[in-house]
C-alpha cells in the first residue's frame, strides 16, 4: 500500500491528527511561565475560534457567492423566457417560420427522415396556424 492509498483510506485519522498539531501548536505558543493552565487553555480556545470562523467565514462567503450567481443567472434566464413568451404570444407567424425553418434543418442534418412531401405538409400547417392567429389578432 503507498501512503497516498494509506492517507486516503485514514483520511478521519489524518485530519484529527492535523487538528491535535494545531491545537499543540497554539498551546506552544500561548504558553508563559506566569500563565495558569486555564489562561493558556482560554488563550488556545480563542486561537481555535478565530481559525474556525475564518474558515467557516470563507466557506460562508464562497457559498453565498456561488448561490448569488446562480440566483443571477436564474433571474437572466427568467427574463428571457418573458421576452420570448412575448415573442410567442405578438408574433405567431414569425414563430411558425422559426418551425418550418427547425423541421427543415432537422430533415436536412439528417437527425430526422422527412421526406419532401412530408416537410411540405408540416410547413404548410404550421405557416397556416401562424397566419390564422396572427389574422385573428390584427398581427398578421
Amino acid at each position: 500500500m503507498s501512503v497516498v492509498e494509506a492517507l486516503a483510506s485514514n483520511w478521519m485519522v489524518v485530519l484529527v491528527g492535523i487538528a491535535a498539531l494545531v491545537l499543540v501548536i497554539f498551546a506552544w505558543l500561548e504558553y508563559e511561565e506566569d500563565k495558569t493552565a486555564s489562561e493558556v487553555g482560554a488563550g488556545v480556545g480563542d486561537r481555535s475560534k478565530r481559525a474556525i470562523g475564518g474558515g467557516v467565514g470563507f466557506l460562508s462567503a464562497l457559498t453565498v457567492g456561488v448561490m448569488g450567481g446562480l440566483y443571477e443567472a436564474g433571474m437572466s434566464l427568467g427574463e428571457l423566457g418573458a421576452e420570448l413568451g412575448d415573442i410567442f404570444v405578438n408574433a405567431p407567424e414569425l414563430i411558425s417560420g422559426i418551425v418550418v425553418a427547425g423541421v427543415g434543418t432537422i430533415g436536412l442534418s439528417g437527425a430526422i427522415q422527412i421526406s419532401t412531401i412530408q416537410f411540405v405538409g408540416i410547413a404548410i400547417v404550421a405557416l397556416g396556424i401562424g397566419g390564422i392567429v396572427g389574422l385573428r389578432r390584427g398581427t398578421f
